[in-house]
């Protein structure tokens, strides 16, 4: 079974070696997505064991206890400040648009003034016969959903 000078034995480990990196390359597809969180929390499990072990031996080695009390600490550390955060935004955003929303009636108007067919009629005055008015769209709408919808 000698072929182009190769033994049998350089074959088979020449076969072995590339069925083994034929599978390793398959078993790393396979587990690249969990990958991340598994090495997140390997990383999180190393950096919180020692604030886990003091609040263990403060409670007298209990180490159920220590991991709820533990868990608990890095509850309020971590979404104590992103709370505090999210308020933030959120009061900035309710800022923004008490702000804005006068600005955007200013320049633009409001809403219920926009007359599409007549826009469309002032730009493209060709399609003046086929594009229905909004009080017909209005009553086209509101007729199949038995609507009680003023179209004016």
């Amino acid at each position: 079974m000698e072929h182009a000078g190769i033994s049998g034995k350089k074959f088979r480990a020449a076969f072995v070696l590339i069925l083994v990196v034929a599978v390793s390359a398959l078993f790393l597809a396979v587990t690249w997505p969990f990958l991340k969180p598994l090495l997140l929390g390997a990383l999180l499990a190393g950096l919180f064991r020692p604030p886990y072990q003091w609040v263990t031996r403060r409670l007298g080695d209990r180490r159920s206890l220590g991991a709820v009390v533990t868990l608990l600490i890095l509850f309020i550390l971590v979404v104590g400040p992103i709370s505090v955060f999210l308020g933030v935004v959120v009061q900035q955003a309710l800022n923004i648009s008490d702000q804005a929303i006068p600005w955007v009636r200013q320049h633009l108007g409001s809403a219920s003034t926009f007359n599409a067919h007549d826009w469309l009629v002032q730009k493209f005055p060709a399609l003046a016969d086929h594009v229905p008015s909004q009080e017909e769209r209005c009553r086209m709408w509101a007729r199949p959903r038995r609507a009680r919808v003023r179209c004016s």
